[in-house]
């Protein structure tokens, strides 16, 4: 009767072992999922942060080129406003002469 009875609370002890290991595993997969999931997300925010900033870069490409162009018309400008002082104290030393 004894043995039967070890026996017995033997055979719930692993039923209990057998379900609690079963919940700590579901827990443990139901976790991974989770991060699995927070990982996914993450990688597809960093996607779109990494396409942002290579847009952002040929923004400011582009802009930069406009700038050195502007740059360049703006010193042709500055020359020509020289010449033209230039020749206006060639013209006027030769009037006063």
């Amino acid at each position: 009767i004894v043995v039967g009875n070890l026996e017995r609370q033997i055979q719930d002890l692993r039923k209990k072992l057998e379900s609690n290991d079963g919940s700590v595993s579901e827990g443990l997969r139901t976790r991974i999922t989770s991060l699995e999931a927070k990982c996914h997300t993450y990688e597809e925010q960093l996607e779109t942060e990494v396409r942002e900033r290579q847009k952002a870069l040929r923004n400011v490409r582009s802009l930069e080129k406009r700038l050195r162009e502007a740059g360049i018309v703006v010193e042709e400008a500055q020359k020509q406003v020289n010449s033209y002082r230039e020749q206006v104290q060639y013209y006027n030393n030769r009037i006063s002469n």
